[in-house]
């Protein structure tokens, strides 16, 4: 059976949601011995705040598909975007703005 097109990164053959990926993930996550809570969306979280890092929040806002930038902030993880490097990167960014 061929796919049909789809947004999705791992659908099924018929284009939909693999709900048991998230099994699968568990699995994986299991026999590496991960103690951690083990969910699709931190997928999604992880590269949200890989985006925001390397392009900055308005291209991982965009990626995403938030309509609100605040909701891309909530999204993001916080202590991934404390870094130093990051903090150079917003400061240099934002420069121009007033106080």
């Amino acid at each position: 059976m061929q796919t049909k097109d789809s947004d999705l990164i791992f659908p099924t053959s018929r284009g939909n949601p693999d709900l048991h990926l998230i099994k699968i993930v568990r699995r994986a996550a299991k026999a590496a011995k991960f103690e951690g809570k083990i969910s699709l969306h931190a997928f999604r979280r992880t590269f949200g705040t890989l985006i925001a890092k390397t392009y900055g929040i308005e291209q991982a806002r965009i990626w995403l598909g938030h309509a609100d930038i605040a909701t891309t902030q909530r999204y993001l993880a916080a202590d991934e975007m404390s870094t130093k490097e990051y903090q150079g990167k917003s400061a240099k960014a934002f420069a121009g703005i007033g106080d």
